[in-house]
């Protein structure tokens, strides 16, 4: 793949003026890069909000790992050309975009936001439209390069997978666009033709504030497509038509009712599979999902309103859904002879916790949950989970879920705020609780662990501490379901 090197004084150009550094006179750029961290020699560094002083202290750390050049919301006396902006996230996009030649405008670009199932739907848009020719910028597909890696990456990782894609031959790019991205401007400068809206609910008030932050902070996403693009919205959520409101684009809509432009009815779900009628235009077919769950056919049926609207016809496209997959760490389902299943699920908010103990109450005599909430978030969110896992499961292990800095006692404390008095057990350290609630539930009954998914490290303090449920469940004797179609066979074997 070849490497790409642009004048200083051209990327300058994609600036909302900047106060210039009068004796920078011009250089080669072979990279634009935040983190002072990853500095190559060549790049150009942009030190994105922050005090003063860190500013200075990253931006010489950059200068020493070889920066040619430094953006900052400051004034820096510095070795190299230096220049100052009003904003540095949106000139980080904009450089950003301008460095990689903005590859976006060139691929079908699909953004996916919401409170749940965005990665999923991303996956599933992929597997529709191809995997051969579509990239996908999402938690999971992040997470295989870096475990620690942001759910929406900085606009420099965005722009370069979109400017990889295209080098590859691919046509298309799925985006996961979480609330935090786009408040901070790292989609700022991508050139989306499609925006979908999953659901929204109580989620990320650590980081919004108000539940009207992160709202407004997820409509950005609509408001910024084109009058040629395509809103993709979920009418039957409660925040429907402010979607709608909040684009000038064609709208196109999607749910349980032929109301919706793609709509799907008779839904039947067992413990691993769905089936329903799908409907788009007139015209019904049957599908079979080998994903279980209503959260889980909603999830197809946003992703099959994309395609069906870009050139996927519908008798491809029921061809095509049995084939779908989960990605890694949602509804991933595994088993032992002699005793409970066990499932991984990354619900790590009240109305995704409730979606899969929902779906595993019908499916199972008995219920448990583990999970715990990650240190530094939202008080309210934990009580709030509390009173799912309190309403839905039969038995509780609270434990450890990326405690951060703050005491795990603390978090549990007040999780427990929201159970009925000796309904819940504390159990710290995560892989004992797995243990725990696997000797404490029958064998008709099924063992939930909710929280981390797809993730293969825990965060405590500042270290990333390698662990993973399915890799617990491993190495317990548990290996993952087979077929669902051979679900019933294999339970009664």
């Amino acid at each position: 793949m070849k490497l790409l090197s642009k004048p200083l004084s051209e990327l300058l150009c994609a600036l909302d003026s900047p106060m210039r550094d009068e004796n920078a006179g011009d250089c080669r750029v072979l990279g634009v890069c935040d983190d002072s961290r990853r500095v190559q020699a060549g790049d150009l560094f942009v030190a994105v909000p922050g005090s003063i002083d860190r500013a200075a202290q990253y931006a010489r750390a950059a200068v020493t790992a070889g920066a040619v050049a430094v953006v900052a919301p400051v004034a820096l006396d510095l070795p190299v050309p230096t220049f100052v902006v009003d904003d540095a996230r949106c000139a980080l996009a904009q450089l950003a975009a301008a460095f990689y030649g903005r590859p976006t405008a060139d691929l079908l670009t699909v953004g996916v936001t919401g409170t749940n199932g965005k990665t999923s739907v991303c996956q599933f848009i992929a597997q529709l439209f191809g995997e051969q020719r579509t990239a996908r910028i999402d938690t999971v597909a992040n997470a295989t390069d870096d475990p620690e890696a942001l759910t929406t990456p900085t606009s420099p990782t965005i722009q370069r997978i979109a400017w990889e894609a295209l080098q590859s031959g691919k046509t298309h790019l799925v985006i996961e666009a979480s609330s935090a991205g786009l408040a901070q401007h790292r989609l700022d400068q991508v050139a989306f033709d499609v925006a979908a809206f999953t659901n929204l609910s109580y989620e990320h008030m650590d980081v919004h504030g108000t539940e009207a932050d992160y709202l407004r902070a997820k409509k950005t996403l609509f408001e910024g497509l084109a009058t040629g693009g395509l809103a993709v919205i979920n009418r039957d959520d409660a925040q429907a038509e402010s979607f709608r409101r909040a684009t000038q684009a064609q709208v196109a809509t999607y749910g349980f009712g032929d109301e919706a432009d793609v709509w799907a009815s008779g839904v039947q779900s067992s413990g691993r599979s769905s089936a329903f009628t799908l409907g788009f235009r007139g015209i019904t077919i049957p599908v079979t999902l080998q994903v279980p769950g209503t959260f889980a056919v909603r999830n197809a049926l946003t992703a099959a309103c994309v395609v069906l609207h870009h050139g996927v016809r519908l008798d491809e496209l029921a061809r095509r859904m049995p084939a779908l997959r989960a990605p890694e760490g949602r509804t991933q389902g595994f088993k032992r002879a002699g005793r409970p299943d066990a499932v991984v699920d990354f619900a790590h908010n009240p109305d995704g916790l409730e979606n899969v103990l929902g779906w595993l109450r019908q499916a199972y005599a008995r219920v448990t949950v583990v999970f715990g909430c990650p240190g530094g978030s939202d008080r309210e969110k934990r009580i709030r989970m509390g009173v799912v896992a309190n309403r839905l499961a039969d038995t509780i292990v609270i434990t450890s879920d990326n405690p951060k800095s703050e005491a795990p006692e603390e978090i549990a404390a007040d999780i427990l705020l929201g159970i009925d008095p000796g309904k819940a057990t504390v159990v710290v350290d995560r892989s004992a609780a797995v243990d725990a609630a696997i000797r404490q539930t029958a064998i008709d009954g099924v063992v939930l662990l909710a929280g981390k998914g797809h993730e293969t490290v825990q965060k405590v303090g500042d270290r990333a501490i390698p662990y993973s449920d399915a890799r617990v469940l491993r190495e317990a004797g548990y290996g993952e379901w087979a077929n669902p179609e051979t679900e019933s066979k294999e339970r009664s074997a």
